[in-house]
């Protein structure tokens, strides 16, 4: 598993990783339990593994962080 980077706002390393079955689709997001920032990533489809989208929400987190 990719780490989540700490959190652009307030540095939080508490950042919690969230991804549900959406009816037939993932849908993923990140937030940090410290500032309230969230983050969706969006829904993905059903032929896709659960962990494939952990790694894909991961990743747009880590992204967006500067």
């Amino acid at each position: 598993m990719v780490k989540l980077k700490p959190c652009p706002f307030c540095g939080s390393n508490e950042i919690k990783l969230s991804i549900h079955d959406a009816g037939g689709w993932w849908d993923g997001g990140v937030t940090c339990p410290t500032c309230g920032i969230g983050f969706k990533d969006g829904l993905y489809g059903s032929g896709i593994s659960i962990d494939d989208v952990e790694k894909l929400v991961t990743e747009s987190w880590n992204r967006r962080y500067k």
